[in-house]
């Protein structure tokens, strides 16, 4: 089926999941499309990690798989690599 999808975050790791509705439903779309924002973050989750490089790599996979939209990669990347240093949420500084 022709048609573009544009994953947000949420839908990002699902997919990376391998939640089955999600990697169906990206299947059957001709162009996947994430937003810049969307890849930083799954650049701060893999930083964060206890799985740290492996996850890097299936997060680099991902992204030389889809359109990124917005900033550039290179951007969310620099953001995540930032963030690894920033608080978590709920947690005082």
């Amino acid at each position: 089926m022709p048609g573009r999808v544009l994953l947000d975050t949420s839908i990002a790791i699902g997919f990376l999941a391998g939640d089955e509705t999600i990697v169906n439903r990206v299947a059957e779309t001709s162009e996947v499309l994430a937003p810049a924002v969307a890849v930083g973050e799954l650049f701060l989750g893999a930083y964060r990690s206890a799985r740290e490089e492996a996850n890097l790599d299936r997060v680099r996979e991902f992204v030389s798989a889809v359109a990124v939209v917005g900033l550039d990669s290179d951007t969310a990347a620099v953001y995540a690599s930032a963030g690894r240093t920033w608080p978590r949420a709920g947690r005082a500084t």
